[in-house]
């Protein structure tokens, strides 16, 4: 039988890997950005 500890622990990874994933998604969408604007910066100048 799981006791209240180990479903907290698994519970805790599961919000650790959805936060891990989430920060990852939007540093992958700054650099875009980034790249988008200086890109175009590039291509402006």
């Amino acid at each position: 039988m799981i006791n209240v500890d180990e479903i907290n622990l698994i519970s805790l990874t599961f919000v650790f890997i959805d936060l891990f994933g989430f920060c990852a998604t939007l540093l992958d969408c700054t650099l875009s950005l980034f790249q988008y604007i200086w890109g175009g910066r590039a291509l402006c100048s």
